[in-house]
């Protein structure tokens, strides 16, 4: 019986030793990925930052070299957000980033990729994206923006954003390249009056 008691005692003491160290494992684990989540996503709207976006596009742009499949971004930028800043205060624009970065979200695929690239401008990686011309879910997606109702305390706000899309076209496309073309595209997009897509030639 002592022998048995012992032996009940030893194992309770390992279990409790094991239960200590597997909480102590998922602690340590937690940790790590509260780090890893504030290293890659941009603090106000949960979306990929700057550099976890860029990450994936190099990694989409090996992928499509290597498989031979369509790539395409898009750069979308906040119309007049100076101004919804100045009128309304940077807590409106803030809350702004926000339900632009949840509703965009709901509405792109699973596989496409979604970052803010900076500011009020997001960058979104579109692997498998065909080269059509109006490009039409991102068409649905502008006009969706367009009629969301922007809310912050009692006011609603309307809210517009200017597209930029371009396609990786040429052995030689780098991440770079492409961004600029998507780049110049969006320019376009905003000098010829706002709320619409341009499309980056691929020549």
């Amino acid at each position: 019986m002592v022998a048995c008691a012992l032996l009940a005692a030893a194992w309770n003491y390992r279990m409790h030793n094991l239960s200590v160290h597997k909480r102590e494992l998922e602690r340590q684990l937690r940790e790590r990925q509260a780090l890893l989540e504030r290293a890659t996503r941009d603090a106000l709207t949960g979306l990929w930052n700057r550099t976890a976006i860029l990450e994936i596009l190099a990694r989409e742009i090996d992928s499509a070299r290597q498989f031979s499949t369509p790539l395409a971004i898009v750069l979308i930028d906040v119309d007049h957000f100076k101004r919804i800043n100045d009128t309304y205060g940077h807590l409106c624009g803030d809350a702004v980033l926000r339900t632009l970065s949840t509703q965009v979200s709901a509405r792109v695929r699973v596989t496409d990729s979604l970052g803010r690239f900076g500011g009020e401008e997001f960058l979104l990686v579109v692997p498998g994206a065909p080269q059509q011309r109006p490009f039409l879910p991102l068409e649905r997606l502008r006009r969706a923006i367009s009629e969301i109702p922007f809310s912050y305390d009692d006011l609603t706000i309307n809210v517009t954003a200017s597209f930029g899309m371009a396609w990786l076209a040429h052995a030689s496309d780098t991440a770079e390249k492409l961004l600029g073309r998507a780049d110049t595209a969006l320019y376009s997009a905003k000098y010829a009056g706002r709320n619409r897509i341009e499309y980056a030639e691929v020549g």
